[in-house]
């Protein structure tokens, strides 16, 4: 399954960036592809498109030998204690898994680990719900793993959201545009309070007061309160209406899904817990889940989806694996 475009089936989505340590985009990058290479049923080009990925900057491939090398001791040493029934699937053979791993060691020789992500002017930790005040008088609550940089002026007002989900609260100032931009697209705020977030299936935007003017890859759309609207290189998805409560709940300490695919829920779990979950099984991951999960029980929100689904959870460390019951 490739990272898919914007309104598009979503892939699974792990951590920061320095030579030895990449950012928790990349991280959860490598998580996806990792999860798809153990995938028996790969489909066309899905081979192809993870060589590209890895080859296209060297923390990916570090990210992902990092990732093998962990699943590689999982697979040697028994879950921890609490887990469950931890019996690792047999398809995933000793074998494959350094297969793998040597194929991530052979990308991996070819770059240099010296590149260092840029870091944002703000950002929060895995698990922290940040409040920013910026010298407009605009605020800016950041999710758990988040990062912005501001660029202000006395003709604009430029944000960028490196890593993330970020609402944003505007003050007035018709003289300076208020602009957040993400992975090449730009969100304008039209005197507003809106959302931007990284996502697995793209930049997700939406508004909850006003207006905002989205501009990606040649393409342009307004969106009106209570509406959102996903993007990435290829252009802006379809409009959709949507419930700001439940989509933000973050900020009172929740997370609201209704019918939400669990390899959705996953991505959102991932910014509030530490440690990295990967989804064994397809058709599972895309398996609806309702639930509320309250982010002050972070020990709790695997056992909640557990009650909640027929499924194991077995526990390796900083690793978490969730696969169908037999």
């Amino acid at each position: 399954m490739t990272p898919p475009p914007a309104d598009r089936e979503p892939a699974r989505t792990m951590p920061e960036t320095t030579s030895s340590q990449s950012s928790p985009s990349i991280e959860r990058q490598a998580a996806t592809w990792f999860a798809l290479m153990l995938d028996e049923d790969m489909r066309p080009g899905q081979r192809e498109a993870w060589q590209r990925w890895m080859a296209a900057d060297p923390r990916h491939a570090a990210a992902y030998e990092r990732l093998a090398g962990l699943w590689q001791d999982a697979a040697e040493l028994p879950p921890m204690p609490g887990a469950g029934e931890a019996t690792v699937s047999a398809r995933w053979s000793r074998r494959r898994l350094l297969g793998w791993a040597s194929a991530a060691s052979v990308v991996l020789a070819g770059g240099s680990l010296a590149l260092q992500q840029p870091r944002g002017e703000f950002h929060s930790r895995v698990g922290e719900l940040r409040h920013v005040r910026l010298p407009d008088g605009s605020t800016v609550e950041l999710a758990g793993d988040s990062a912005i940089r501001i660029d202000f002026s006395d003709s604009v007002r430029r944000v960028e959201l490196l890593e993330g989900e970020a609402f944003f609260q505007v003050a007035a100032d018709p003289l300076r545009p208020f602009g957040v931009e993400a992975a090449g697209g730009r969100s304008l705020a039209l005197g507003t309070a809106f959302s931007v977030s990284h996502e697995a299936a793209g930049v997700r935007v939406i508004v909850t007061e006003h207006q905002v003017r989205v501009d990606a890859a040649g393409q342009q759309v307004r969106l009106d309160a209570g509406q959102s609207v996903r993007y990435d290189r290829r252009g802006l998805g379809n409009l959709r209406g949507v419930d700001p409560q439940q989509a933000l709940a973050w900020r009172q300490g929740q997370l609201v899904f209704f019918d939400t695919p669990l390899d959705e829920v996953i991505e959102h779990l991932q910014r509030w817990r530490p440690g990295t979950i990967l989804i064994t099984d397809r058709r599972l991951a895309r398996r609806p889940v309702s639930l509320l999960i309250d982010l002050r029980r972070k020990d709790g929100m695997l056992d909640l989806l557990g009650k909640t689904l027929p499924i194991h959870i077995d526990r390796y460390g900083p690793l978490t694996l969730i696969r169908p019951q037999s």
